[in-house]
């Protein structure tokens, strides 16, 4: 089984009440991660009608880079919206209510189970593991703590820049 080692974890969350257009959030997230050159993939996505015409959803995103054959980047994304009603705005349509962004980030070594048996070699990745890849491994923490950050601090700023 691979090894995950928790960067940022527990999430890190973020609220707002407000008018928004979800679509150019959606758009700005999948720009972020594709640039960054990660895999995006939708895990959950579960919508509750209620009576008032509002509606709450929770999304689910899991985004993945590989770095190199031994270790992979993980950033999960959480959205939580809540009450939300549709709006017109200025002529657009936007959506109306509370909107939580929750992020957390791991890497994954040994991603594809090479190391892990026979005995002797999985031995030999341990050693390796403690005497190669110390360095690699501060270093590919430090790099993923970072992007989760910044992948946050951008979503959060772009839900209090805009301005309908």
């Amino acid at each position: 089984m691979s090894e995950i080692d928790w960067v940022v974890y527990p999430s890190i969350t973020f609220t707002k009440e407000s008018v928004f257009e979800l679509d150019k959030f959606y758009q700005f997230m999948r720009d972020w991660f594709n640039r960054k050159n990660y895999d995006l993939f939708e895990k959950d996505h579960a919508e509750q009608v209620r009576g008032d015409e509002s509606k709450n959803t929770k999304i689910g995103w899991t985004s993945e880079r590989k770095v190199d054959e031994y270790i992979k980047f993980f950033i999960d994304v959480g959205i939580k919206l809540q009450n939300i009603k549709k709006v017109k705005v200025k002529n657009k349509s936007a959506c109306k209510g509370k909107i939580t962004i929750s992020v957390k980030s791991y890497l994954k070594v040994d991603w594809d189970e090479r190391w892990q048996s026979p005995f002797l070699v999985k031995f030999i990745k341990e050693t390796w593991e403690k005497l190669v890849m110390r360095d690699r491994y501060v270093r590919y923490n430090v790099e993923l703590k970072e992007q989760t950050y910044e992948f946050f601090n951008q979503a959060k700023s772009f839900l209090n820049m805009q301005q309908l």
